[in-house]
């Protein structure tokens, strides 16, 4: 019987949504590979999401995955920016050893973050974040439109950038309350970090930090802001990396 293929778990950030991805997904899907893509909880158009915290999204990445664990597919879980917060936490007993002592099949073998905070703990102070707080909504913890440009997509095709600005939605002013789930030393599989020299958000200082923090091998240090997954280098480098990373693992 032929090996199954791995599942690439797509973790977007803070008030974005699937959607976003897709330039991302279908490059992935072009070299033979299964995607999901859950929409976090704590994202969305109405006040659905405002009552929803980091758990929250923790159980829509989880469900996303089980479908996948539970017929023998090995997963990647991919974060971005807020979402590395969550792919951490998510892995939890969902390892492919975590699994085996349970006599279940399947299990993520492997977390990459991308411009992204490992821990959910981690905090958004002025040195970390490379924005000022005035230009963030408070209703909606979402950059507003123009600083969103300026500081996520401002090397991005104009097009695509006014396209990313477009899907931006509110996010959950109780997105981190609550204890973590596990901190990413409790996660043992490898762990890659791509990082991104010109990021307006997350500085690339700190980035790097994040990094170490998470035990995490940093693969990729582009020269582009915060969101490579909306340019073709970008999106080039991201998709070689996972596959590196699934060839190391002997997964492909």
């Amino acid at each position: 019987m032929a090996a199954l293929k791995p599942v690439i778990c797509l973790v977007h950030g803070a008030g974005h949504q699937r959607l976003h991805f897709r330039y991302l997904d279908h490059a992935l899907l072009d070299r033979g590979l299964i995607t999901t893509i859950p929409q976090l909880a704590t994202s969305g158009k109405d006040d659905a999401s405002a009552t929803k915290t980091h758990l929250d999204d923790v159980a829509r990445v989880r469900d996303s995955l089980l479908p996948y664990l539970d017929r023998g597919h090995k997963a990647i879980i991919v974060g971005h920016s807020y979402g590395g917060r969550i792919v951490t936490q998510a892995a939890k007993g969902l390892t492919l050893e975590d699994r085996a002592a349970l006599g279940m099949p399947g299990g993520v073998v492997a977390l990459m973050y991308m411009a992204a905070f490992t821990e959910k703990d981690q905090p958004l102070t002025p040195e970390i974040l490379g924005v000022p707080l005035e230009a963030i909504d408070p209703a909606t913890k979402l950059l507003r439109p123009e600083a969103a440009i300026e500081a996520m997509y401002h090397d991005i095709d104009h097009a695509r950038a006014s396209e990313a600005v477009a899907l931006l939605q509110r996010q959950s002013r109780r997105d981190l309350e609550g204890p973590a789930v596990c901190k990413s030393a409790d996660i043992h599989v490898p762990k890659r970090y791509i990082a991104c020299r010109n990021d307006r958000v997350i500085g690339h200082t700190a980035q790097l930090q994040f990094a170490q923090e998470a035990g995490a091998e940093v693969v990729a240090e582009l020269d582009c802001g915060h969101s490579p997954w909306l340019r073709d280098d970008g999106i080039r480098a991201i998709v070689d990396a996972v596959v590196k990373l699934i060839n190391q693992a002997g997964q492909l």
